[in-house]
């Protein structure tokens, strides 16, 4: 692994912080291998094959923009941008292409695997469908490829086979963001946290299978959205494609503080901190599913598929002191 870093401080430390570059290989990656019976006594075995190259870049920046007598703001940003890249897969015994994963299933879709492992390419690369819009009698259609070139032919269908599946997007974020705040004024203090993450996609597997208005009609839960926008006559509205990958993209005010501190009193009580806290204040996003935080990690990051509980909003009130 190769770690450089550089550290600077500017303006009496008011401005300081690191610039780290990174590039780690990791080996022996474990995977079930698919063989042949005629020299092994089972039909797939699990080997140390795999590797991966992540290399990226991180900034840590601390600053104190103001400083007075009575205000003070400090602030600390950390941003970071990872490249992963699938290094190998296969060697002189075991080999593949290619590894399809994320088998989401779904009514009239058989190996709906949605993404694709293969070297040279990021975890979590998209292999979809490519929806085309509607035909004349309201179902979805989508393009069509050629199995040899891999190139469309110009037509379209309401019956795509994994053979029409090409790349359409990554789940690995170009940006992840982290952003803290204080600010300070006589015996006040204001704590924020934002985090996010930037650049990547999320297939809401979810929203395609609440929009199966056809499948689901009078026995399902369908969403609101779909009943206002999608057709009647769609028996393709929720078949797995581009249509349902999203920008992940959001910013979130993950916790929000204000404590007010009482150095002296008198009395027994010292110290006293008085203070009220929230967790997930907002999030700004265009996801239209629950959360757009989803698992980022895995083999099959950037799919949301039912299992997204969405998170709670809490508040804390409390007191703190010395005796």
């Amino acid at each position: 692994m190769l770690n450089l870093g550089l550290d600077f401080a500017f303006l009496h430390n008011r401005l300081s912080g690191t610039l780290e570059y990174y590039d780690k290989n990791t080996t022996d990656l474990i995977y079930d291998y698919a063989v042949s019976t005629t020299k092994y006594l089972y039909r797939s075995l699990t080997a140390n094959v795999g590797e991966i190259n992540n290399k990226g870049i991180e900034l840590t920046l601390h600053a104190v923009p103001v400083k007075s007598t009575h205000f003070n703001w400090n602030t600390g940003i950390v941003a970071s941008h990872n490249k992963n890249i699938v290094t190998r897969i296969t060697n002189q015994e075991f080999s593949t292409d290619y590894v399809d994963l994320a088998d989401l299933g779904g009514a009239g879709q058989s190996n709906a695997f949605q993404q694709r492992l293969q070297e040279g390419a990021p975890i979590g690369q998209f292999y979809t469908w490519e929806w085309a819009g509607y035909n004349d009698a309201g179902i979805s259609t989508f393009y069509v490829r050629d199995a040899q070139t891999k190139q469309r032919t110009g037509e379209t269908t309401i019956t795509p086979t994994n053979k029409d599946r090409t790349i359409t997007g990554s789940a690995q974020p170009k940006l992840t963001l982290g952003w803290n705040n204080t600010l300070t004024y006589k015996n006040f203090a204001l704590t924020g946290m934002f985090q996010g993450v930037f650049g990547h996609k999320v297939m809401n597997a979810t929203r395609a299978r609440h929009s199966n208005v056809v499948g689901n009609a009078g026995q399902k839960n369908l969403l609101a959205s779909v009943i206002e926008t999608e057709k009647a006559t769609d028996i393709n509205a929720h078949y797995l494609s581009d249509r349902y990958l999203e920008n992940g993209n959001y910013l979130r005010l993950a916790n929000l503080g204000l404590s007010y501190n009482i150095r002296n009193i008198g009395g027994q009580l010292k110290n006293i901190k008085l203070y009220a806290t929230m967790n997930n204040v907002f999030v700004l996003t265009n996801y239209k599913g629950v959360d757009p935080e989803v698992d980022l990690g895995g083999l099959t990051p950037g799919i949301d598929n039912r299992q997204t509980y969405p998170r709670t909003r809490t508040i804390l009130f409390g007191v703190n002191f010395n005796l």
